[in-house]
């Protein structure tokens, strides 16, 4: 068993970092047609955000319980998946598109190396350490691929609207956030191709994860 007034303190940083990245990353979007909101990374944070807010608050009501020791019993299996779709975000970025080794990447701006690197290091870090184990079904991992489909989705969907409403599109609409999406530049094939990469991607870090969380204790 974990002590709870660790998983305050760690929880509570972790807290902070999504809110500080976050916002940095609302703030420099306002300054660029606002188009934040539209890329994965955004909300795959969000979601973490999301699931700390609540495992935090589920640690303050521990300890007000005088529950000083203990794992989080709650959240296992939605924090699991989360920890996979923000695993793709911390990798997709720093391989295909970021360079973690060079100091454009730490300086650029504040939000880069938080949402793409430290608080995806620390989140999977959290659902390890803090995290009650209990059963996840051999099922479970299968579903990580739901949410990256409803991003693809989503992006199709947006990039009709964007067509219908601009004529011509103005140079700050960003129509697809990553290049493996873009219809345009890659095609169809290309983007199918780079689905199913990415969804492989999503199924061995998922079954990866479920073997490193059933084979490890907490002390």
């Amino acid at each position: 068993m974990s002590s709870r007034k660790v998983q305050l303190i760690y929880r509570f940083i972790l807290f902070l970092l999504l809110l500080i990245g976050l916002a940095s990353n609302l703030i420099t979007s306002l300054f660029n047609g606002f188009q934040t909101y539209a890329y994965y990374t955004f909300q795959s944070n969000i979601i973490c955000f999301i699931i700390i807010v609540f495992q935090l608050s589920d640690t303050i009501s521990s300890l007000r319980k005088h529950q000083y020791y203990g794992d989080s019993e709650k959240f296992v299996r939605i924090q699991f998946l989360a920890c996979i779709w923000i695993t793709i975000t911390c990798l997709v970025y720093n391989i295909l598109l970021g360079n973690p080794l060079t100091p454009l990447y730490w300086t650029k701006n504040l939000h880069n190396p938080l949402l793409h690197l430290i608080v995806p290091i620390l989140f999977v870090s959290d659902f390890l350490l803090f995290s009650a184990r209990r059963e996840i079904s051999k099922w479970l991992p299968l579903s990580a691929v739901l949410f990256p489909y409803l991003y693809i989705t989503f992006i199709i969907i947006r990039v009709r609207i964007i067509d219908f409403i601009y004529n011509p599109i103005p140079s700050y609409v960003v129509k697809y956030p990553y290049f493996f999406l873009d219809v345009s530049k890659i095609g169809y094939i290309g983007v199918i191709k780079w689905i199913g990469i990415l969804t492989v991607l999503f199924l061995v870090f998922s079954y990866a994860l479920k073997f490193i969380y059933d084979h490890t204790k907490q002390y």
